[in-house]
């Protein structure tokens, strides 16, 4: 019976999701030049408003969103969410620069910061302001994708609903690089390819973290984190950016340290290991 529930559950929510998402698409791609988040906005929020739909048909509730912040796992959790995108930027963008793959070319600060130190640090503590701002956008992404399908794709008993659920969020990008709207590169097909390639990755990562703590809050921050300090610090730091296909969330040398840097998590960070033992708090 559980099994049966959480496919139409699965199913529901992807028949609101569909026509939620080709809106945002259309806002997204006809007013690409709005201010901030704006043009992205519809297209990020779809995933949690088609989540909370889905509830109110399906008579589900909100208590199994989780948003759990009273446990030990769950701070140490959004500890690594802040630290983690710092730690895969360092090491990707600062090989790119010492190879020569990128130069660090940071944009000019409203106040005289001489040293690439100090220009790293301001570029951080900018990073930190955005993450606030991000909050929003990518938790209606977060509650829709880990806070309600992922459970519901464990429930459903799919094969590897981890790497399935990544797959899905990263083919949901997919029309936006197309359409050139976002992670524009070189290529759209090698951007395509990078992408994919780092939200496996990245959405197991997301995933286990969902799963390891059974809150949601872990993935907001961490998807908050990311794209503030690499789509935006690391990204902004980096001269002509848009068209090198080493760097940027879809680069080449991102897309191999988050597979590098995914693979060693399961392995040493406890919380994940018990994952392989069915231990889960969704």
């Amino acid at each position: 019976m559980q099994v049966r529930r959480a496919r139409q559950s699965l199913l529901i929510f992807a028949c609101f999701l569909i026509p939620l998402s080709s809106f945002g698409f259309w806002v997204w791609v006809t007013f690409p030049d709005a201010p901030f988040i704006l043009p992205t906005l519809a297209f990020s929020l779809s995933p949690g408003l088609a989540s909370v739909l889905t509830r109110l048909v399906r008579r589900e509730g909100f208590t199994d969103v989780s948003f759990r912040l009273r446990s030990p796992r769950v701070r140490s959790a959004l500890l690594l969410a802040l630290v983690f995108p710092l730690v895969i930027g360092t090491f990707a963008y600062g090989f790119a620069y010492l190879s020569g793959l990128a130069k660090f070319d940071p944009p000019p600060f409203p106040v005289a910061v001489n040293s690439p130190l100090g220009q790293f640090g301001a570029i951080m503590a900018f990073s930190i302001v955005g993450i606030v701002l991000l909050l929003i956008p990518d938790a209606g992404e977060e509650i829709g994708w880990r806070g309600y399908m992922l459970p519901r794709m464990v429930d459903a008993r799919l094969p590897q609903p981890v790497l399935l659920s990544a797959l899905i969020w990263g083919a949901w990008h997919l029309p936006v690089v197309f359409a050139g709207v976002y992670a524009v590169g070189p290529s759209r097909i090698i951007t395509a390819a990078g992408l994919i390639v780092a939200t496996l990755a990245f959405g197991s990562i997301l995933a286990w973290l969902r799963l390891s703590t059974g809150s949601v809050w872990p993935c907001i921050l961490l998807h908050a984190a990311w794209n503030s300090m690499i789509n935006g610090g690391f990204t902004l730091a980096t001269e002509n950016a848009s068209q090198n296909m080493w760097i940027g969330e879809t680069g080449i040398l991102i897309a191999v340290t988050l597979v590098i840097a995914a693979l060693l998590l399961k392995r040493i960070w406890k919380p994940f290991q018990l994952l392989n033992d069915g231990g889960s708090h969704v």
